[in-house]
């Protein structure tokens, strides 16, 4: 089972990683974020709004939030404006590590029954591994990305070439362990 500190530290994962991933796209015009490139929700912009209706799903679903006003269709346009979502997005964060500094352990070992919309039926299943698969930020570097793969990302966001193995360490190793080279902020 997964500790209260490894959803903090995976908040705080979250938290670096949509920085990194809005900076970046932040960079690009906005017909170079609203192009279709052929990623899953189309554009860049769209599977950003995406992510966004998802994990307030999510944290609905984990603390009783107001679930967002669409269904997952109408997901990729629930936020078409960039500067809007941004200015979400930095918001939310702000939520979820809120979120995150008040949990227990024994809300972690609680049972959660959700209904999901996708498969139209409730879902049951301990807290922590429900939790685990939330706040798994989108990786700009995965062949699924809509990120085009000249878009500069890892120099316009500012990673270090220590940054790969750093997140490896925080996929790896507890939050806290010594093997991982620097703390994130």
């Amino acid at each position: 089972m997964i500790g209260v500190g490894y959803v903090q530290h995976m908040a705080l994962y979250n938290r670096w990683q949509n920085e990194n991933l809005y900076g970046t796209a932040d960079q690009l015009t906005d017909e170079e974020r609203r192009r279709e490139r052929g990623a899953f929700f189309g554009s860049i912009q769209k599977t950003l709004s995406h992510l966004m209706w998802a994990d307030r799903l999510w944290m609905s679903r984990f603390y009783g939030a107001q679930p967002p006003p669409a269904r997952i269709p109408e997901s990729a346009s629930l936020y078409p404006d960039w500067e809007r979502l941004k200015s979400q997005r930095v918001d939310f964060d702000a939520e979820i590590m809120r979120w995150a500094e008040g949990l227990s352990p024994n809300w972690l070992a609680a049972e959660l029954t959700y209904f999901s919309q996708n498969s139209a039926r409730d879902i049951s299943g301990p807290v922590w591994r429900v939790r685990v698969a939330f706040l798994q930020p989108p990786n700009p570097s995965s062949r699924t990305s809509p990120l085009p793969a000249d878009a500069g990302w890892r120099e316009a966001a500012g990673h270090r070439p220590d940054d790969d193995a750093q997140l490896e360490c925080l996929e790896r190793d507890h939050p806290r362990s010594s093997r991982c080279r620097r703390p994130i902020r």
